[in-house]
């Protein structure tokens, strides 16, 4: 071998080596590169998710927030019951409801909402369960309050009382004259305390039908239905009783429990 094809030769393995390493260059710079964009790919959906669990964080601690700040509100209202509890999941909040000539004014009928025979602040009420034991649980309220009522007010029907028919006392007028049909039971019972409702509805007494009015509250998980036309209260658990609740009211709102009656003729609604 002459020198011009040795020098040719190792030119050629030269070139061969060169590019050898250009190539392994090039493949050493370009999964460097890949690996830089792995890790940049990796620290940004880590750092995506610490966001995202921030913003979940937030998200759950500003419900929170919305939920304390409902619930102070609503425990602010007067209408914050048990009762109203219950009844706004368990039936359909409607308008408050005022009757025609359900009251008279020297010699004029005029119509009123059942809520205004509500009457807890007249002196003639709070007299009357000065001595009353209105504390402790629902049910022994609603007790204590119903034996005050069934003892002291007789229970009279409306047509001795009014010639107008179905007229409805305020409870210091219950009060004064010691008597009074149902409605005026259960006005005169609900005055007692928030937690003690109205129920319009019906009761089977000697196997018939007849339109009643009486108290109901809330206790135990269940709802309670308070009579009051006795001369002692009787309580009794709503489901499986002998009455049938077509309207709640409490001490500011109306429920309807089902369709089909309306206890007079409707003046309008609020």
């Amino acid at each position: 071998m002459n020198i011009r094809d040795y020098l040719a030769g190792a030119f050629h393995r030269a070139i061969n080596w060169l590019a050898l390493e250009v190539e392994r260059t090039s493949l050493y710079d370009a999964n460097r590169v890949l690996q830089d964009k792995y890790d940049a790919s990796a620290t940004y959906a880590q750092t995506m998710d610490l966001e995202v669990d921030r913003l979940l964080n937030e998200s759950e601690q500003t419900r929170e927030i919305i939920a304390e700040k409902e619930a102070m509100i609503i425990s602010l209202q007067p209408w914050n019951t048990a009762l109203d509890s219950y009844c706004r999941k368990a039936y359909t909040l409607i308008d408050n409801i005022a009757y025609e000539a359900k009251r008279n004014h020297q010699g004029e009928d005029y119509s009123i909402y059942l809520q205004e025979c509500i009457t807890p602040e007249a002196w003639e009420v709070k007299n009357f369960y000065r001595r009353t034991d209105l504390t402790g649980s629902n049910h022994h309220i609603a007790e204590k309050a119903g034996n005050r009522v069934g003892h002291a007010i007789k229970w009279t029907d409306d047509k001795t009382l009014s010639k107008r028919g179905d007229y409805y006392f305020l409870p210091s007028e219950t009060i004064v004259a010691k008597k009074g049909d149902c409605e005026d039971h259960t006005f005169l019972a609900m005055s007692a305390h928030k937690e003690i409702g109205g129920a319009w509805g019906s009761l089977i007494q000697n196997g018939k039908k007849v339109w009643h009015a009486f108290n109901v509250l809330f206790y135990d998980g269940e709802l309670w239905v308070l009579e009051t036309t006795g001369s002692k209260a009787s309580m009794r658990r709503y489901e499986g009783s002998d009455y049938d609740i077509y309207f709640i009211i409490t001490r500011s709102r109306t429920y309807r429990v089902k369709h089909g009656v309306a206890f007079g003729v409707i003046a309008g609604w609020t």
